[in-house]
């Protein structure tokens, strides 16, 4: 059961980044093509074993959803390394879904990786719980630590908590991620 939820998740992941948006949200390619204008992009998928997903698990505070990610690399023009790592989040807010994409720094001197954008790619809530730009810029330069949750380095949403708390678990879940995850990216 758990494989055909992954499976699940991964292919709703590739709808939502192979769909043209009428609402106005970027596909994760468009996103990244304006972070990167030139650059060399690619995508793969991401299978965690038993044993990583329960360190990401740990490391990210909860559960995750399922052992199959999607990611893209992009190397900036001209650039032999990768420029920036993103990953795919689908998940639920409320009562409907919204899929981000999380743009991460490679892995830093220290070994991890920080936030370096959220791009919301699809969202079918309400228009007013959908985070503004101006709160997605606080999770820039987070790394994966105690700091990053509500009400210690990111600032709730009046009125969107439940929001709020879906953006902060989608990056404590790609930090985490992709601290275990091994393969070609890294």
């Amino acid at each position: 059961m758990r494989i055909w939820r992954s499976l699940l998740l991964v292919v709703l992941a590739w709808a939502v980044s192979n769909t043209v948006h009428a609402s106005g949200f970027p596909t994760p390619e468009e996103a990244l093509a304006l972070l990167y204008p030139g650059g060399e992009l690619r995508s793969e998928s991401v299978f965690l074993t038993e044993e990583q997903k329960k360190a990401a698990d740990t490391t990210a505070g909860e559960p995750l959803p399922s052992r199959l990610f999607k990611r893209f690399i992009v190397t900036p023009a001209g650039k032999g390394a990768a420029g920036a790592i993103a990953y795919l989040d689908s998940h639920r807010v409320r009562t409907s879904g919204q899929t981000l994409l999380i743009v991460l720094d490679p892995a830093l001197p220290s070994g991890a990786a920080r936030v370096r954008r959220i791009e919301v790619v699809a969202f079918f809530e309400p228009r007013e719980y959908q985070p503004r730009e101006k709160w997605l810029g606080q999770f820039a330069g987070q790394g994966l630590s105690e700091e990053l949750r509500l009400k210690r380095a990111i600032q709730p949403i009046t009125g969107a908590t439940l929001t709020a708390r879906a953006v902060t678990a989608a990056a404590r879940r790609v930090l985490a991620v992709h601290a275990v995850a091994k393969g070609p990216a890294q």
